[in-house]
């Protein structure tokens, strides 16, 4: 004689892993900078209301995403400390990507 016993609560478990490994894969791929800089993002941590305005306020020449990333260097950090609360660009990409993330997971709603 074998004895099945249900465990209650298994399939939601189920169901959340998969909703979350379906959010989980529409995160990787290219970002439009104000996807990962959003409004809420630049006025919380910066003294501008979008990423547009702060590149525009730092006075380089920025066309494309070749240029954007050419522009991070010494002086790009210097003004990312005066003009933000974070010390340098790597740590305030790092935030935006790390809020984004979460946005894109949405844990509180699975």
């Amino acid at each position: 004689m074998s004895v099945k016993i249900t465990i209650t609560g298994l399939d939601e478990l189920r169901r959340k892993f998969e909703t979350l490994k379906r959010r989980a894969q529409n995160i990787s791929g290219p970002v439009a900078l104000e996807d990962l800089y959003p409004p809420e993002f630049m006025r919380r941590y910066t003294d501008f209301l979008s990423i547009d305005e702060m590149v525009k306020a730092s006075g380089k020449q920025v066309e494309s995403s070749e240029d954007f990333e050419r522009m991070q260097d010494a002086e790009w950090d210097a003004f990312v400390q005066a003009r933000t609360k974070f010390k340098q660009w790597n740590t305030m990409k790092v935030k935006a990507e790390e809020e984004y993330a979460a946005r894109r997971l949405n844990l509180e709603n699975l």
